[in-house]
């Protein structure tokens, strides 16, 4: 919706909308590539004026009803079958390091079962119960029923920035999208969580 009001208010305007890892997003908007983008921190600041937006948790997921009866710590995860999704990007993708340094801070080595792309892949495989994996907060209404969700232990959260190349300023209509994308967003996750 937002991409079509985009167009119609704009129609000489030309817009790309990509989605990527928030260090590879980093990096096009740095070297100008990218106007703006919405990034999980941290990510090198280098050349970049960073506005945090929103911080949002990140919840275990399982199809097995026992594995997700109470949070979940990174020892628990370090022992089970478990799927990390950011796969090209595995070492500089904000979630998968924050599990990465509570595995190293307890002298563990989280070494996933399956490593894939898209969280949507991700999911697919823990709804058919080949291993679990964790997914973000705004996601968690759109997930099937056959899923389970819990906190990991301590509560894994990941905050949200826009980013712009330092000193840049956005044309009118793209600054536009881009606040309207925002307000959207930081809506979704104050709605994910509210109370169900």
């Amino acid at each position: 919706d937002l991409i079509a009001s985009f167009v119609s208010a704009n129609p000489r305007a030309r817009l790309r909308v990509e989605g990527r890892n928030s260090s590879t997003t980093a990096e096009a908007v740095r070297s100008g590539e990218l106007d703006a983008a919405v990034v999980a921190l941290p990510v090198d600041e280098t050349g970049l004026d960073v506005r945090p937006l929103f911080t949002s948790e990140v919840f275990y997921v399982s199809a097995t009803a026992d594995r997700a009866a109470q949070p979940v710590t990174i020892e628990q995860v370090c022992q089970r079958a478990f799927i990390l999704y950011e796969a090209s990007s595995h070492g500089q993708d904000p979630t998968r390091l924050q599990l990465e340094a509570r595995a190293q801070a307890l002298g563990l080595h989280l070494r996933p079962q399956l490593e894939v792309e898209s969280a949507e892949t991700a999911l697919d495989l823990a709804q058919r119960g080949i291993a679990d994996t964790y997914v973000a907060q705004i996601l968690v209404p759109t997930l099937s029923g056959s899923l389970h969700v819990v906190p990991f232990e301590p509560a894994l959260l990941d905050t949200f920035a826009l980013i712009t190349r330092a000193g840049s300023k956005l044309a009118r209509p793209i600054a536009d999208l881009v606040d309207q994308v925002t307000d959207h967003l930081v809506h979704l996750v104050a709605a994910a969580q509210a109370p169900r």
